[in-house]
């Protein structure tokens, strides 16, 4: 196993104890539950790195296929987190909401 992806596995378990860490107040909190999928997009990010780095060929293909899908989940996840973080409650119109999905 490269340093690369022992430390692609090092930022997997951080990000998945960061998430973990948020799961008790996605409840309560819309912006902890969008901070949670961020970070879940995250962990997916460096999962399908992992094996696209580590696997043979036919699977390091379908790794990079999720790694567009995943890599263009987390901006958008995260634009719509930054519309939420300053207040805890849903102030985003409907029809912007749309369209920042």
């Amino acid at each position: 196993m490269d340093i690369i992806n022992l430390v692609l596995i090092i930022a997997f378990l951080a990000n998945l104890f960061l998430g973990s860490l948020m799961w008790g107040r996605v409840k309560r909190d819309w912006s902890a539950a969008m901070y949670t999928i961020v970070v879940g997009a995250i962990v997916l990010w460096t999962t399908s790195m992992f094996f696209y780095r580590a696997a043979s060929l036919e699977t390091s293909l379908m790794g990079a296929k999720f790694l567009y899908v995943f890599a263009a989940l987390i901006p958008s996840v995260f634009l719509y987190f930054t519309f939420l973080f300053p207040s805890a409650e849903f102030t985003l119109p409907r029809f912007r909401s749309i369209l920042t999905i």
